[in-house]
């Protein structure tokens, strides 16, 4: 019988390239879709007619990675970003469902408004973005396939070089103030612990809503002096509120966790806290 593969959308994506590595290192032989095709990759542009798109024969799971996650294009690229966010996943999951196959879509923890900390998998979604709202629609479709159906929410996923902290300390080392956000929070995970998670559960065929986060929130604006007194820089951090520099974002919510717990049990993750999260994602910038 022929091995299945695994097949991960989005492919030039920080997430799925990673994905992608863990899953070669795996013995796995993944394909990949791009909008571009470049070689090596198959073309998918999820802002095309795909009713006529069947899966490759020999795919197993299909990882949708690909996402339209500017909240402001949301807004005002309406249309685009349901075909890409919502419509494109759903039809793409359920193509490969009804051939065997198997869903895992990644989600946000914007599908809430961030009102409480830490919410349950179960709870009902309440997102305030129309990012957030598109997310909570395809999940709904997603987890309509049952048993073929895994959606993992993620918070902020630091990679290694992380463009943010990298900016910043640029300019932290040029002597430069920077004005981080005192009012805006992340809950971040590291890359290498949101592509464990997204393996395992795959391996272990797990379906449903699983969720991964920091369980604790921190400020821009700490996550700034924390790089700034590692790298003993010159610079200065003067923390500001969004709402001086940007009036017109949809929703900024008081908390970004999510309740790890259930993802964390089953595959045996010991979740990083927060300040741990920039610390070692700054001692990679050095």
């Amino acid at each position: 019988m022929q091995r299945k593969r695994p097949l991960v959308v989005g492919a030039d994506g920080t997430i799925a390239a990673a994905l992608i590595r863990a899953l070669e290192a795996r013995g796995q032989r993944p394909l990949a879709t791009t909008r571009s095709g470049r070689p090596g990759t198959l073309r998918l542009d999820l802002t095309e007619d795909l009713d006529a798109w069947t899966p490759p024969a020999d795919v197993g799971t299909v990882f949708l990675c690909a996402a339209l996650t500017s909240t402001a294009l949301c807004r005002t690229e309406l249309d685009m970003a349901r075909r890409v966010n919502v419509d494109a996943p759903a039809l793409l999951a359920r193509r490969v469902a009804d051939a065997g196959g198997r869903a895992f879509f990644l989600s946000t923890n914007l599908v809430f408004d961030g009102s409480v900390p830490a919410p349950a998998p179960d709870r009902p979604v309440c997102p305030r973005t129309v990012y957030g709202r598109l997310k909570a629609d395809a999940e709904a479709r997603i987890l309509a396939l049952g048993e073929s159906g895994c959606v993992l929410r993620l918070s902020k996923v630091i990679q290694p070089g992380f463009p943010l902290f990298a900016s910043w300390l640029a300019e932290l080392r040029r002597g430069k103030t920077i004005s981080p956000f005192a009012d805006m929070r992340m809950a971040p995970v590291s890359l290498d612990l949101a592509v464990r998670a997204i393996v395992g559960l795959d391996q272990g065929g797990r379906a449903g809503i699983r969720q991964l986060s920091a369980p604790d929130d921190i400020s821009y604006a700490r996550a700034a002096s924390l790089l700034r007194e590692a790298a003993h820089a010159p610079g200065r951090v003067r923390p500001e509120s969004w709402k001086t520099r940007l009036p017109d974002l949809e929703h900024v919510p008081d908390h970004t966790t999510l309740d790890s717990s259930l993802a964390a049990g089953e595959l045996g993750l010991t979740i990083p806290a927060s300040e741990a999260v920039v610390a070692r994602a700054v001692k990679e910038l050095q």
